[in-house]
């Protein structure tokens, strides 16, 4: 049964969190987010490492000191690493789905430009 990615992605966030039922706050929602994204796509893309997301999270830790006692670890890098390697299968099946589909509906033309197939 195909799950909508935010359900995924939503799964992905609330696992990193130390409560995950209880209400986090807004900062350690946020980073739980960035996680689940950073986890997400470099699994995605097998490893690519992208922007660095620290910036962002020197943000969230200004505005609540606190933010780490709501997470599993403070090891961000610990966290990203566990939610991409817990969730690779479910990354690479739903993003193997979407590049099948994407490639179905494509072509390539004679000077190499890519090209949605006519209908």
């Amino acid at each position: 049964m195909r799950r909508p990615l935010s359900e995924i992605i939503k799964e992905m966030s609330c696992a990193v969190l130390s409560q995950p039922e209880a209400e986090p706050s807004a900062e350690a929602a946020h980073a739980a987010l960035l996680f689940a994204h950073v986890a997400w796509n470099r699994a995605a893309v097998f490893g690519a490492r992208g922007p660095d997301y620290r910036p962002m999270l020197r943000e969230f830790e200004a505005s609540n000191p606190r933010l780490w006692d709501e997470l599993k670890s403070s090891d961000a890098e610990a966290l990203v690493t566990e939610l991409a390697a817990s969730n690779r299968h479910t990354i690479l099946t739903t993003t193997g789905t979407w590049w099948y589909a994407a490639c179905a509906a494509t072509t390539c033309t004679s000077n190499g430009s890519i090209r949605r197939r006519p209908d």
